[in-house]
């Protein structure tokens, strides 16, 4: 006889705090397509086979397998017992925006079908860990390892997700980030971060040593150790940028972070080669801490970011690149999509629909901080 259960790459019963007016479950499918949202007895059958499935055919009513059968089509249930995305941890939400939470559930699933290695890092796990206070975060950060960005990009392709493209260098950028179409929740996905002395792939490895789980959406998702998103959060916190001042604030947070990290902290930051930047942090976070003999050079990508301007971090980029890159890659900066000029426009306070128009004001202001007096 036929037994029916739950498929799910994520699932939350919001029925006390619906998102979505008249939600009672939201569930995401095993196939490309939107976020599902179950009401009323749709959502009770589908309850019943993730909390009492599997469901044998002899016990329902010919319109209750008709759904099943529905949903079958649509992702959420199937007819095979050990599906591979069977699902039966229905919980309520714990982050502030359950929609962010199923997207954490989604792309766990997503990387585990496209074979790639990948760590959640900062966000609301730095809340849950005792490391920040803000309890939520607009995006999605994503740690894989270098060349895993374009693996995960192409596969969440098929979920609504799109590149922002690259208009410059890759060198200056850390991260590839994802827009969405209708999950309403950008993802950046991170191939290195700032701060780090040691190759990307070596620094990507060190932190799986330090991988932890935590469940989204009932999915078991992995994250870095307390110790381990402490340092990152460190990092962000003191991340040089020639459009944002470091604050008072940006080292309270970071001394903040790093004594709870504590040890574990410490020995990760020397392994990464990032005491340059951490160590006055530490000291400050851990009067009497002993810290291990450090070359004082800060990593060259922190060196670069400390530019006074927009412009200068792109000629210092570039500077880094060999000769045979360097006239594309000024070019690029010269010149870039009309998207990015467009989004250059608005960030100035300038919004302009006409590409050349926000073209020359881009480039004009570029020569403006590149020729001003520091």
């Amino acid at each position: 006889m036929t037994k029916w259960v739950a498929v799910a790459y994520g699932a939350l019963d919001v029925a006390d705090d619906p998102p979505i007016p008249g939600a009672e479950v939201l569930v995401v499918p095993t196939v490309p397509a939107p976020l599902r949202s179950l009401f009323g007895h749709g959502a009770a059958l589908w309850r019943r086979l993730a909390e009492d499935g599997p469901l044998d055919e002899a016990d329902l009513e010919d319109s209750d397998i008709e759904i099943l059968e529905e949903m079958a089509d649509l992702g959420l249930a199937s007819n095979d017992v050990h599906h591979e995305a069977r699902f039966g941890d229905l919980r309520q939400p714990w982050l502030t925006s359950a929609l962010h939470e199923l997207v954490y559930a989604l792309v766990t699933e997503v990387m585990r079908r496209a074979d790639v290695e990948g760590i959640f890092i900062k966000g609301p796990v730095l809340h849950r860990q005792g490391l920040r206070t803000q309890p939520h975060s607009g995006d999605v950060d994503l740690w894989v390892a270098p060349g895993g960005q374009h693996r995960i990009a192409e596969s969440l392709r098929a979920w609504g997700w799109d590149v922002i493209p690259f208009d410059f260098a890759e060198e200056m950028y850390h991260s590839m980030t994802l827009e969405p179409a209708d999950w309403g929740c950008e993802i950046d996905v991170h191939y290195r971060f700032p701060g780090i002395g040691v190759e990307p792939l070596d620094a990507f490895r060190a932190l799986l040593s330090e991988r932890q789980y935590m469940t989204f959406a009932g999915v078991s998702c992995p994250v870095p150790s307390v110790e381990a998103n402490a340092v990152i959060y460190a990092l962000h916190c003191l991340r040089p940028d020639p459009k944002v001042t470091v604050t008072e604030l940006s080292h309270v947070e970071s001394q903040r972070a790093l004594r709870l990290g504590g040890t574990g902290a410490l020995a990760l930051a020397e392994k990464w080669k990032s005491l340059p930047v951490l160590g006055p942090e530490f000291a400050q976070a851990v009067p009497g801490i002993v810290l291990p003999d450090y070359a004082p050079e800060a990593p060259e990508d922190w060196k670069r970011r400390r530019a006074s301007s927009v412009a200068q971090y792109h000629i210092a980029v570039i500077r880094s690149l060999p000769w045979r890159r360097r006239p594309i890659a000024v070019w690029r900066v010269l010149w870039p999509s009309g998207r990015t000029a467009k989004l250059s426009a608005s960030r100035q306070g300038h919004p302009e629909d006409n590409a050349l128009v926000a073209h020359l004001r881009r480039l004009a202001l570029g020569l403006k901080q590149l020729f001003a007096r520091h």
